[in-house]
Order: structure tokens, then sequence, then C-alpha cells
């Protein structure tokens, strides 16, 4: 049964995971002091796959990435729902017209209360590029909730 349930965590942190529930992901941010990556995409968006498995299903395996940053996917297909901050139920087209985005892959970094920490990273133009400017971004976010001292 233990074999079977370590093997089942080790398969759940290989790939990125839906945000069903940012209520819970604010309380995890907030406790452990880490900004929330939104990953907005599409079923059948190319770059939206390409960054999922060149970038943050690999930094999902780094102890040292996961350490500084909740990652998770907002996929906006048609009739996709999650639960908001403030608890209620939305459609995940809501939440990416909130943030004013309009195309996929668009990351966002966020802090508990759903605040964007920096600019959105917008599209795919190379993997090796797109590495850099997440990094990047994901420092800045910490430093800015490092800053704010709220925890």
């Amino acid at each position: 049964m233990l074999a079977g349930m370590k093997a089942d965590m080790n398969t759940m942190t290989t790939k990125i995971q839906p945000a069903g529930n940012l209520q819970e992901l604010s309380k995890l941010s907030r406790e452990t002091v880490r900004p929330i990556l939104l990953l907005f995409s599409q079923t059948y968006c190319e770059a939206c796959h390409r960054i999922k498995d060149e970038i943050l299903n690999p930094m999902l395996l780094n102890e040292d990435d996961t350490s500084r940053v909740i990652m998770r996917e907002m996929l906006i297909d048609e009739g996709q729902t999650f639960i908001d901050f403030d608890g209620s139920q939305k459609e995940t087209r809501e939440l990416f017209v909130d943030y004013d985005m309009v195309v996929t892959p668009t990351l966002i970094l966020l802090d508990h209360t759903g605040k964007q920490l920096g600019d959105k990273l917008i599209g795919l133009n190379t993997v090796e590029l797109y590495g850099w400017y997440l990094e990047n971004a994901i420092v800045y976010a910490r430093s800015l909730i490092l800053k704010s001292g709220i925890h």
C-alpha cells in the first residue's frame, strides 16, 4: 500500500496539475511564502504543451524550483471551472479575461491574494529564452513577496 502511494505521489509531481482551487493555493502560498505560478493554456495549443513538457514539468522534478514557487495550470477550454480566491466557483475563461489575457500560453505569477507579481509571460518564441525569462519572473515575484512581509 505505501509503495503504491509513493508511486502515485511521484507521478503527481512530474506533471503540472490543474489549479482547481485557488483558495487552497492561496493558503499554501501564504504558509510557505511562495508565489503561485499559473499557466493559462488550451488543449490544442502546441506552444502550451512545449512549455509544460520542456520547462514546467522538468521544474517539478527539481526541489530547488518547487521550494520557490507553486506551479499550476488553468485550462481555459470551454466548461473548465475552478474555485476562486474568494471561494466562488468560476469558469477558467473568466479568470483569463480578469487578468487581461488574449492568447495562450500565458503565464502569470500571483501572491496569496491573487495580485499579479510582475509582467505576464505571453506566448513562446524559443524554449531557451523562455526559461531565462521565467527564472527572472520567479526571482522578482519572490522578492516582492518577501518585501511585503505578509506571510
